[in-house]
């Protein structure tokens, strides 16, 4: 007579389980993905490092050598890579008396986590670049006096205003005024791709952006934003704390702006447990979180 197992009943079951899980995570979006570099590592850390660019290009009268430069080293930052887990044991009484409500509901949980987990962790470099997370010239992420290779100082930390089409102007137009660390104009050419901020900064925002003329007068005045920006966007995200706070941000690159380093992508695993007959789950990834190496194509305004 064939005899109908508990470990069999338990495979029935695990892999719908398992799919719960994996299905959830992927249901999250990874839009940070748009503001932060995303780059792949073997190792248990990174350092990374910037240097100047070279000056301008020198007159050469006729017969005299030309001029020789040299780049500048900046200084570096390592990012460690972490490793992040999260289990989840259901037991074998649970899987045979057929709780597979509950059961589904907790594998759910498992996928969600994992994908909040890497939301809050995109994010932090943001929240917390203005008090708490530095660069690699030691300052602040955001923050009024940074150092450049050339010695002289600048700022990605605007003074605070509230939200409105002159102050994303005045903002935008210190974003693309900023020169690098040999002088040379930086920002200008790709300028600001994104407004990133808090939901309650979306309506007016919206106002702002889909106005055709000028929001903030009566007058026949066009909207000048939209005509002079016309590829400027503005994302919102709960993810983003400060209710006030907006980031101006320019093109992804290597060193400039928030980078980030993955080096497991969330994997999920199962296994039963011989003695016990419960199923066990489990989430992992292995990533250094968001962070600055030179921030000069991030800008905050705090708002007021």
């Amino acid at each position: 007579m064939a005899t109908e197992s508990r470990s069999r009943f338990n495979k029935l079951y695990v892999p719908g389980l398992y799919l719960v899980a994996t299905e959830s995570y992927k249901r999250y979006s990874e839009d940070w993905k748009k503001f932060i570099k995303v780059n792949k590592t073997k190792k248990a850390y990174e350092e990374l490092a910037y240097m100047s660019g070279l000056g301008l290009v020198a007159k050469k009268a006729e017969g005299t050598p030309i001029t020789y430069d040299a780049r500048y080293q900046g200084p570096s930052k390592k990012f460690v890579v972490e490793t992040w887990a999260l289990g989840l044991r259901i037991t074998e009484e649970a899987i045979e008396d057929d709780l597979y409500g509950k059961m589904k509901g907790g594998m759910k949980e498992l996928g969600i986590s994992m994908a909040e987990t890497i939301n809050c962790a995109a994010y932090d470099g943001f929240n917390n670049g203005a008090n708490t997370l530095t660069s690699a010239d030691g300052q602040y992420i955001f923050d009024d006096d940074h150092v450049k290779l050339d010695g002289s100082t600048w700022s990605n930390d605007y003074t605070a205003t509230s939200l409105s089409i002159d102050s994303i102007q005045t903002d935008i137009a210190a974003f693309e005024a900023l020169t690098d660390h040999r002088g040379k104009k930086i920002n200008r050419v790709g300028g600001v791709h994104w407004i990133l901020c808090n939901p309650a900064l979306e309506w007016k925002l919206a106002e702002i952006f889909g106005s055709v003329m000028n929001p903030n007068t009566a007058n026949n005045a066009i909207n000048a934003l939209k005509k002079a920006r016309p590829n400027l966007k503005f994302f919102c995200t709960p993810y983003i704390t400060s209710t006030t706070a907006r980031y101006y941000i320019g093109e992804l690159d290597d060193t400039r702006g928030m980078v980030w380093f993955n080096r497991k992508s969330p994997t999920f695993a199962r296994e039963g447990d011989f003695e016990t007959g419960d199923a066990k789950f489990k989430v992992t990834a292995r990533f250094a979180g968001a962070g600055s190496v030179d921030p000069m194509n991030i800008a905050l305004n705090a708002g007021a």
